[in-house]
């Protein structure tokens, strides 16, 4: 017994000093003395750390196609105010969600989630809501042809999906936008050792023929989005058994500290995660919100049966029942026990369920809903509603009601909305505006009526009349905007009916049949002087026009989920396409304009590994005929603002003046986030936690020779206000140009960040 002993502490001293440097001179015939110099740690960490990641693309390649039963627990706990003050830091519980779903993953990013358990438990007085939709342009700076219906979820729980969940460590760079905007570098990333330092801890003998090693992580940049903590090695296979890393601080927007627990085991001779925990900070204002995710994954098949595209598409589905469930379904499928704190919160939640879903409860928040307060009045707008019969008035805000730099000086502006939905998800929208301008005493008004009667299609027709002050280019400069010079008296009927045609392809028809007059006739107050070069309106003569548009964008490969019968976009990895046909139809309804105009384009943004995010917008413009063009068909493109860095991927930023024409055009723009892939990695200076950019931008109009070509570099610094994401930026701009020659100038930009769809403004 004692001898086994010897041979076991002589194997775990040797394991430990293993691969020691012995110095021989070659000349010695006989050997008088030995120099055993054992390796530091942090070069036998390094030696580990090398076998270890030379095997991270075959232990990544086993998992290219495969699915999994995922289960997963998210609790929320947050500070009680009162407890703050008496330094005792009590929590209560705010949310819990659990749900359980059949997971599929193929290569390339490809998940999908079905959802067959969703159980969402939230404090009604304590739920942070967060509207998720976006205002994201399309590729002509207006609003794009693709439904942005989007869901209300709260930006704190972290895991919401399986791929939410799926950090992988055998992935060199790590998307996971809910954690980081930026991308994350893997501790087994093939340049892991540009960016980590490795440390052996300890060596332990699980079986005489089974070492296993404790390697710490260190980043080296304290401000990347770089992983901390320790990973458990396995030796000869050198596969991961455990590990335990923190994410930087300076690597994150929205949470304070992240802690990732996982591990992984061989299945079927393949290496699997088998369970994956999230334990995080945030802050709400100035109380701090505890988040724990815990995911248990079980019945891997490796790999799966081969799935065609559309199965992907739809990304998340749900069973019909799958928000049903009584407790034994989840007694049933639940991993672990759950906690006396878990189960007092799921039945206080489920009598206050039944309580606040009550005809009177809902009832009584209508009531609550439609008084007016002051803040109502004149800041937010008078809203009506019956939640029973799904149908909402509202009046806009009192101070939305007064335009003092108006068409013609001070007007008052009434307007007024009324929206309807059905149970089957269709809906119907009516919104009337009165416009009175109190100089000249005239009476402008609108009315536009809406209905989306297919949502699972984008589907909606809408028509629009009136008798309004419309705007001959409605993407201008701010002060040119609503200067005279950029408006017009329009009176019109349009009709038009937007549609979905296949996944990702949509199709948008609309005719306008409009009478436009100049607004020189209008007085204005002395104060018009202010509008500079916009000051004095266009003169032109009267003329009627008969207008078909015809507009494609497509999404390719566009992925969706469904719910409530509500079609909601989740996005396309590819550029998108999309191409507009307008026409003016001569001695229709009188009509005088005869033209045709074609546009082409192409518009994406993407990551480029480490190197950060780069935004382009491509455009092809040309009037094919023109046998009677008139004013405002012209194409139009924005005079910049002073000191604003207006949208880089749409809008020049140091054109002096509103350009136009009547030929063909060219436009580019391109602007490239770094991301701090260089300051992060200078001393001191990254403190600053600033990001590079670079970006350019052409305009050229080849029938007036005109040319402008600018580039430009900026500085960036996101900042967290509650729970938004922006960017604020300083770039200087260097412009060449056909008309003005060399021009240089300073600009300032915000941009922001849409958590529902993972994407910057630009």
């Amino acid at each position: 017994m004692n001898k086994s002993r010897s041979i076991l502490c002589l194997f775990l001293v040797l394991a430990t000093f293993s691969q020691a440097q012995i110095n021989m001179p070659e000349r010695e015939k006989e050997m008088e003395e030995v120099h055993i110099i054992p390796k530091s740690k942090k070069q036998r960490g390094k030696e580990i750390m090398k076998k270890v990641i030379g095997q991270r693309e075959f232990y990544a390649n086993q998992l290219k196609n495969y699915s999994v039963e995922t289960y997963c627990f998210t609790t929320l706990d947050k500070e009680k105010e009162d407890t703050i003050k008496d330094n005792m830091n009590e929590t209560e519980r705010i949310n819990q969600l659990e749900w359980m779903a059949s997971s599929y993953y193929k290569d390339k990013g490809n998940y999908k989630d079905v959802f067959h358990g969703y159980l969402d438990y939230s404090n009604q007085n304590n739920l942070i809501k967060y509207e998720g939709g976006s205002n994201e342009p399309n590729l002509l700076g207006n609003e794009s042809l693709k439904s942005y219906v989007s869901l209300s979820t709260n930006p704190f729980v972290f895991v919401k999906s399986y791929k939410d969940a799926d950090i992988n460590l055998y992935t060199s760079q790590i998307n996971a936008p809910q954690l980081s905007t930026n991308t994350i570098i893997s501790p087994l990333a093939d340049n892991a050792f540009l960016y980590y330092t490795y440390y052996l801890e300890s060596t332990n003998l699980l079986r005489q023929d089974s070492i296993v090693y404790e390697i710490r992580v260190e980043q080296i940049f304290k401000e990347e989005a770089l992983f901390s903590g320790t990973l458990t090695i396995r030796d000869k296979s050198w596969e991961i058994i455990d590990y335990n890393l923190f994410l930087n601080k300076g690597g994150m927007e929205l949470f304070q500290t992240m802690q990732l627990e996982g591990s992984y085991r061989k299945i079927q001779n393949i290496l699997v995660p088998t369970q994956r925990k999230f334990n995080y900070i945030t802050r709400e204002g100035k109380l701090l919100i505890f988040g724990t995710s815990e995911v248990y994954y079980s019945n891997y098949t490796i790999p799966t049966s081969e799935k065609p595209t559309d199965f992907w598409l739809e990304s998340i589905q749900y069973d019909t029942d799958s928000y049903s469930h009584k407790q034994t379904y989840w007694d049933s499928i639940r991993p672990q026990k759950l906690s006396q704190i878990d189960l007092s919160f799921i039945s206080k939640q489920d009598s206050i369920f039944s309580v606040v879903n009550s005809d009177t409860a809902i009832h009584r928040r209508d009531s609550i809903y439609n008084t007016v307060s002051f803040w109502d009045f004149y800041y937010r707008g008078m809203g009506f509603r019956n939640t029973f019969k799904k149908r909402e008035f509202y009046i806009n805000p009192f101070l939305d009601q007064f335009v003092p730099f108006g068409v013609g000086g001070f007007r008052y502006r009434l307007g007024v909305s009324y929206e309807k939905e059905f149970n089957n998800g269709k809906e119907f929208y009516i919104k009337p505006l009165i416009d009175y301008g109190f100089l000249n005493k005239d009476l402008k008004g609108e009315l536009t009526v809406k209905y989306f009667y297919n949502p699972l299609k984008n589907s909606s027709v809408k028509i629009d009349i009136g008798d309004v002050y419309d705007f001959v280019n409605s993407y201008q400069s701010i002060i040119g905007t609503w200067g005279p010079s950029n408006r017009v008296r329009n009176q019109k009927i349009e009709i038009a009916h937007r549609q979905e045609i296949s996944n990702g392809l949509y199709f948008n028809k609309e005719f306008l049949f409009s009478y436009r007059s100049a607004i020189t006739n209008v007085k204005y107050p002395e104060w018009v002087s202010l509008f500079g070069t916009f000051a004095n309106p266009v003169p032109f003569e009267s003329y009627k026009v008969s207008r078909l548009t015809l507009e494609l964008e497509y999404y390719h490969q566009q992925k969706y989920l469904i719910k409530d019968n509500k079609k909601i976009v989740l996005g396309s990895k590819w550029p998108v396409i999309g191409t507009k046909l307008q026409i003016g139809i001569p001695k229709l309804f009188h009509g005088q304009s005869n033209y045709g105009y074609l546009e082409l384009r192409i518009s994406d943004d993407r990551k480029i590994r480490t190197f950060g995010l780069i935004n382009y917008r491509l455009i092809f413009g040309q009037f094919i005929y023109k046998n009677d063009l008139r004013l405002i068909e012209l194409k139009y493109f924005r005079s910049s603002d002073k000191f604003l860095f207006s949208m880089p991927n749409n809008s020049l930023q140091l054109l002096d003046t509103n350009m136009n024409t009547s030929n063909a055009f060219v436009q580019c723009n391109a602007i490239h986030h770094f991301n701090g892939f260089f300051l992060n990695k200078l001393w001191m200076i990254n403190k600053l936690k600033l990001e590079e950019s670079i970006g350019g931008s052409l305009l050229y109009l080849p029938n007036s020779g005109f040319l402008q070509i600018e580039s430009y570099v900026g500085v960036e610094r996101k900042v967290r206000i509650r729970k938004e994401i922006f960017k604020f930026g300083i770039y200087f701009v260097n412009a060449n140009s056909t008309h003005t020659h060399h021009t240089t100038g300073i600009k300032f930009g915000i941009n922001g960040y849409d958590r529902f769809s993972n994407k910057w403004l630009y």
